[in-house]
């Protein structure tokens, strides 16, 4: 499985945690906020319908999250704290979507898959629940401590084929996204 992919599945899961319910409360500003709204549930329609492997609904993600990022800010003025900080969220996301699918970032995926690393090839984020809740619970601090790979093994695999510069962005957007979902707490 490819990082890329092992993103693609990681972000099904954080959609969920995110985009949870269709009500979006919200008092519009002074003038409205109904272009930011609409923004808005782009941003959730195109993740939620839309297969994200293709290119197309890529670049329908990425306008709906840039016209949201442009007026989050206003959307949030005087708001209560759930939607601040679901704008966050939402921001968080797209961030971590638009930086998955820029070239850099495509290009490293190509380079880890061709360096064929254990660390890569063993690197499970998301390891499949079962019905056990005591196991489950065990693969989920598992999966937390070696969220990065075994001894963070993918900073150095990541710096190393694609750059500190990538690795930076790959581990910013991996943060916040599982900051969204709330399935691991790193101090």
């Amino acid at each position: 499985m490819t990082v890329a992919f092992r993103l693609y599945i990681l972000t099904i899961f954080f959609v969920s945690r995110i985009f949870g319910s269709d009500d979006v409360v919200c008092v519009p500003a002074e003038g409205g906020n109904e272009q930011c709204i609409e923004s808005f549930n782009g941003v959730r329609e195109n993740i939620l319908l839309l297969n994200q492997t293709i290119k197309e609904n890529i670049g329908k993600l990425n306008k709906h999250c840039q016209e949201f990022e442009k007026c989050s800010e206003t959307l949030k003025c005087g708001a209560e704290k759930e939607l601040i900080d679901l704008v966050d969220d939402v921001n968080a996301f797209c961030e971590a979507s638009i930086f998955r699918h820029t070239p850099l970032f495509e290009k490293c995926d190509e380079k880890l898959i061709a360096r064929n690393s254990t660390c890569v090839n063993d690197w499970n984020p998301l390891p499949a629940l079962g019905d056990d809740s005591l196991i489950n619970e065990d693969l989920r601090k598992t999966a937390c401590n070696e969220f990065f790979g075994k001894d963070n093994c993918l900073e150095k695999e990541m710096s190393e084929a694609c750059g500190v510069e990538v690795w930076n962005g790959f581990k910013k957007n991996q943060l916040a996204l599982i900051r969204i979902t709330g399935s691991c707490e790193f101090d």
